[in-house]
């Protein structure tokens, strides 16, 4: 291509194209150095200036972008440089070598966080400051020596708006490390100080938005000032205890007070003193005071009533006083180990000064000036009564003998069970309503007189009937209280019948019993002794009875026997074994051991009542007595390593065992319903539902359906609204999966 020169100034007016049909040439604009130049490389699509060569912006050259050959500037010498990115969240970065061949941010402008993130460490030298705020409110600074954070204006905040973290300062160790000396810990909302902390002298700490509590030590004395509200000293900790300690006279520290909350109680472990006129006050009004006023000792109550209290196990509460010889001596003594009042000196009480016994002032003892009395109150109940209660000991009356002495005049002697006149007894008028008893020995001018016996044939009354104490002879009257008659009832009592002769009892009313046997009391027995003397082996001993209609012909027949040699008791007979039905060896149980023999008896069903009511817990069925467990009443529960637990649908181990339900308060005592009928006290369901191990001992009409529950049918509800129930656990059961 041909190259043309122009000499002269060339002026276009209109636009200049190098190139034709998209495709250009170079153009170089030579300046007046030599290889100093501008040059359009159209290969490279770039404009490229030569070392050294200017790209000048602004009238006076303002902004200038060069590169020397070696480095590269960008150079301003009017007005501020802008550097803008106006791409919405967009940054600008500066970058520069990573120090490997390649390149890495130093400085991003983040246009879409608006902030300024620095990518590498912004190092400061020594006295150059760090400054923050328009007029360079805050700085920071490392002098060579020391490192500073100066604020100028307002106050300064070091904040952490982490959630649950911490403003942690720390400082050299002392031994080449660091330690933290102040945490400000913000998940426990405190300040934690890890080292101790230190005031000056006169130096306080301050507390409250008005400096209302102050602790400081002014160079001689430790004080803590409270100006507002109530000083608390409070140990939050549990059990937890405040302890007063101060010098103890030899150079180390004693306990004097102790607030000990394990126990809430305060302990004072020195003495207490209370100078003359200073009161201990007890009470929110101010209800108990004690003090001494410099001559007396004074306690004063003045709302309900002064109570002095031991509370220790056979503890006294003791009054002592001066003995008038410059001791002490016990006055009265109230007793907690016998629960009496025990008085060691006279008890004097003024005359016509009452001493009152009973609530109801009904025992009084007075002397009224003149007389003593031993009575009764006008309103009192019950008799009054003299007891001796030592064995073998008397009850003795004294009075004046009329020589300026005392005699008895009557006693009751607990040796012999007496009463003894021991004076003369002058008789006006005796009037015996009740009975005389005794022989007569003593008695002179008493003469035999006919006894008259008065019939009672009706009269519903326990009387006695009339013995004499010899064959021959004259003879005393007496009765056996253990042998009894009852004319109303027919009943005659004794403790014990003997005959050499067979009992035989005729001419028995249709339908009446030939012997009844009535126990003492409720829930007493009667026992009944069928013993036959002398050695019986190989016979059993046999109780045959028999039932006859009306016209005499039998009707029944059964045995009861008892076979000495294999100590065994058969109930039933047969006529081949003479027995059949149940026999049971001599427990009060039948084991494992018994026989139950059936021979040829056909045994057609069991019958198990059950009445719909509203009576919990009535049952009829088959009862098993072991374990010895408490149990609640009407629970269901779970036979499992000897031990009956609730039985519970929720996990295998409390469903898979035996299954019976409690019917009292002890699995021994009362037994375990195993198979039967039984009322709840609740309702699971409606009649005929189908029932099956719940929670915590209780059935439910609905299948278990959770995952791991045990699925066990345990029987049937009947019918009512009283939760009657057929119990009839199955022996399989199925886990949800």
């Amino acid at each position: 291509m041909p190259t043309h020169k122009i000499n002269a100034d060339l002026a276009l007016t209109g636009t200049l194209t190098v190139g034709v049909d998209d495709t250009g040439h170079d153009v170089i604009f030579y300046g007046a150095t030599s290889g100093k130049y501008l040059h359009w490389d159209e290969s490279a699509d770039a404009l490229k200036f030569r070392d050294s060569t200017y790209l000048y912006l602004g009238a006076g050259n303002d902004l200038q972008l060069y590169h020397n050959g070696t480095n590269n500037f960008i150079e301003t010498y009017a007005g501020t440089l802008f550097i803008t990115q106006h791409a919405n969240d967009s940054d600008i970065i500066l970058r520069s070598d990573d120090g490997s061949g390649g390149v890495t941010a130093y400085l991003t402008l983040d246009g879409g966080a608006g902030f300024t993130i620095a990518d590498k460490k912004i190092r400061y030298k020594d006295n150059v400051e760090a400054a923050f705020g328009s007029s360079d409110d805050m700085m920071l600074k490392h002098d060579g020596t020391d490192g500073f954070i100066q604020n100028y204006t307002g106050d300064l905040y070091i904040r952490n708006n982490t959630n649950d973290k911490d403003i942690i300062l720390q400082s050299d160790d002392g031994s080449g490390g660091t330690t933290t000396y102040l945490r400000i810990d913000g998940g426990d909302e405190i300040m934690k100080a890890g080292k101790n902390l230190r005031f000056n002298d006169n130096v306080k700490g301050t507390f409250g938005t008005s400096d209302d509590l102050q602790i400081y030590h002014d160079g001689t004395n430790s004080y803590i000032h409270n100006n507002t509200g109530t000083l608390r000293i409070e140990a939050d900790q549990d059990d937890g205890d405040i302890e007063f300690r101060a010098d103890n006279n030899s150079g180390g520290l004693e306990t004097y007070m102790f607030l000990d909350g394990g126990n809430n109680n305060i302990k004072f472990q020195k003495d207490t003193n209370f100078i003359d006129n200073v009161e201990a006050v007890f009470g929110t009004g101010s209800d108990l005071k004690i003090k001494h006023d410099g001559t007396d000792s004074l306690i004063r109550n003045f709302t309900g009533n002064l109570i002095f209290r031991q509370t220790v196990d056979d503890g006294n509460i003791t009054f002592q006083n001066d003995d008038g010889s410059g001791g002490n001596a016990t006055y009265l003594t109230i007793d907690g180990n016998n629960e009496l009042v025990q008085a060691s000196k006279n008890f004097k009480v003024g005359d016509n000064l009452n001493i009152f016994a009973g609530t109801g002032n009904d025992l009084q003892i007075i002397h009224d000036g003149s007389d003593s009395y031993i009575k009764t109150g006008n309103s009192s109940t019950g008799n009054l009564i003299i007891e001796q209660n030592l064995a073998d000991k008397d009850i003795i009356l004294k009075s004046d003998n009329g020589s300026g002495g005392t005699t008895a005049y009557i006693t009751l002697d607990g040796s012999t069970s007496k009463v003894i006149i021991d004076q003369t007894l002058d008789i006006q008028d005796l009037d015996i309503g009740g009975t005389a008893t005794g022989d007569g020995s003593g008695l002179t001018d008493v003469n035999a007189q006919t006894v008259t016996i008065t019939a009672n044939n009706s009269t519903n009354e326990t009387i006695f009937p009339v013995f004499v104490d010899g064959a021959t002879g004259t003879q005393g009257l007496e009765t056996d209280t253990g042998f009894t008659y009852n004319p109303s009832s027919g009943v005659l009592t004794a403790s014990k019948l003997t005959t050499d002769q067979a009992a035989i009892v005729e001419n028995a009313k249709d339908g009446a019993a030939l012997m009844t046997l009535t126990g003492a009391g409720a829930g007493s027995e009667a026992n009944v002794s069928l013993k036959m003397a002398g050695t019986v082996h190989g016979n059993p001993i046999k109780v045959k009875m028999t039932a006859e209609n009306t016209s005499g012909s039998a009707v029944g027949a059964g045995i009861l026997s008892y076979d000495p040699d294999a100590d065994t008791f058969n109930i039933g007979q047969s006529t081949t074994h003479n027995r059949m039905g149940i026999s049971i060896a001599n427990t009060n149980t039948i084991g494992s051991s018994d026989v139950i023999y059936q021979e040829d008896v056909t045994i057609k069903s069991r019958v198990i009542n059950m009445t719909a009511n509203a009576n919990h817990f009535e049952f009829n069925g088959d009862i098993m007595k072991i374990g010895d467990d408490a149990t609640t009443r009407g629970k269901l529960y779970n036979y499992k390593n000897g031990t009956w637990t609730l039985a519970d649908k929720d996990t295998e181990a409390n469903a898979d065992g035996l299954l019976a339900i409690a019917v009292g308060d002890n699995s021994t005592n009362d037994g375990m319903l195993l198979r039967g009928t039984i009322t709840l006290d609740y309702d699971p369901g409606g009649a005929g539902d189908v029932l099956y191990v719940g929670d915590d001992g209780v059935i439910q009409n609905s299948a278990p359906s959770g995952s791991g529950d045990i699925v066990r049918i345990v029987g049937y509800l009947l019918g009512g609204a009283h939760g009657n129930i057929f119990f009839d656990p199955d022996k399989t059961f199925v886990e949800v999966a």
